[in-house]
C-alpha cells in the first residue's frame, strides 16, 4: 500500500517538503487487542520508501474512542473531542532541535477528516504545519 501511495502521490509527497511522518495513533487497548496500528505499519513504510523520518513518539490516543464508522459528521467530531494529545517536551525537542515545521499524518481512511483535524490541529498548536494520506476515503468525502 505504502508503495501505491508513494506512486500515486508522489508529486504531493515532493511539494509538501515534509520533515516528518506521524501515524495517526490507537489508544493502547485497541492496539494490544488488534496486536499493530495499521496506520504506523503505512507511515513505517512510507517513511523507508520517501526517505523522511517517521515520528511515533509524540502524539496518542487518550480516550479509547469508538469506531468513526459508527456516527455522521457531527458525531464524529464530538466522539474525538480530547481525544488526543501530545507529548509536549518530545514535541518541542523535535520542532526546536531537529527542525520539525511539516508533517504528514497517515491514516487509513479519511471520511469526514475529523480524525485527521484533530491530530493536525494539536500539531498546529505547536507550530507544526501538517498535510495528511491516507489508503482510501470513505462515503462521507
Amino acid at each position: 500500500m505504502a508503495a501505491e501511495l508513494i506512486y500515486h502521490a508522489q508529486i504531493y509527497i515532493k511539494k509538501w517538503q515534509a520533515d516528518a511522518i506521524i501515524p495517526v495513533p490507537l489508544h493502547p487497548g485497541k492496539y494490544r487487542k488488534r496486536g499493530y496500528n495499521q496506520a504506523e505499519v503505512i507511515a513505517n513504510e512510507l517513511g523507508a520508501l520517501g526517505n523522511i523520518t517517521v515520528i511515533n513518539d509524540v502524539l496518542f490516543r487518550r480516550r479509547n474512542t469508538r469506531a468513526q464508522k459508527h456516527f455522521g459528521k457531527e458525531k464524529r467530531q464530538k466522539n474525538l473531542e480530547d481525544a488526543f494529545y501530545a507529548d509536549e517536551e518530545k514535541l518541542r525537542k523535535y520542532v526546536d532541535e531537529m527542525n520539525v515545521k511539516r508533517v504528514i499524518i497517515v491514516d487509513d481512511i479519511y471520511t469526514t477528516g475529523s480524525t485527521i483535524n484533530a491530530c493536525a490541529k494539536i500539531l498546529w498548536q505547536a507550530g507544526i504545519e501538517s498535510y495528511f494520506i491516507t489508503v482510501c476515503i470513505g462515503d462521507g468525502f
